[in-house]
C-alpha cells in the first residue's frame, strides 16, 4: 500500500512503476495516470474556495491563487513521461532502477509477476 498527501503524483509514480514492471505498455500506463483528471477533484473534493467541508481553510490548497490550485489540483502526463525519461537516460530501464534504488531484484519481479499476473 501506498499514498501521497494528494493521492495522484507520489502515488501515480509508484504505481506507473508497479505497472511497467507488470508488463503494462507505457501508453495506457499514461492514460491511467490522466484518469485523476476526468474523475478526481481534489480541491473541489475538500471544498476549497467553496464553503464546504469541515475546515476548508485547512486544505494544502488554500491559500493557493485559483490557477495555481488547479495546478496542483491535477495531473499533467508530461510529468511522468519525464519521470521515465529521466529513469531510463540514467538507469537505462525501470528495472534497473528498482533494482539500484529500491533494491528490487529479478526475483522480487517475479514474484510480483506471479502475484498480479498468475
Amino acid at each position: 500500500m501506498f499514498h501521497c498527501t494528494a493521492g495522484k503524483d507520489r502515488t501515480g509514480i509508484a504505481a506507473a512503476l508497479v505497472l511497467t514492471i507488470l508488463g503494462v505498455p507505457r501508453e495506457t500506463i499514461i492514460e491511467d495516470f490522466e484518469m485523476s483528471n476526468r474523475y478526481y477533484h481534489y480541491a473541489s473534493a475538500a471544498g476549497v474556495g467553496e464553503g464546504r467541508g469541515p475546515d476548508p481553510a485547512a486544505s494544502p490548497f488554500a491559500h493557493l491563487w485559483p490557477e495555481a490550485r488547479a495546478v496542483f489540483a491535477s495531473v499533467d502526463g508530461r510529468y511522468l513521461q519525464a519521470t521515465f525519461a529521466d529513469i531510463e537516460a540514467q538507469y537505462g530501464s525501470v528495472e534497473a532502477y528498482l533494482a539500484a534504488e529500491l533494491d528490487i531484484d529479478a526475483d522480487n519481479v517475479a514474484r510480483l509477476r506471479s502475484l498480479y499476473l498468475e
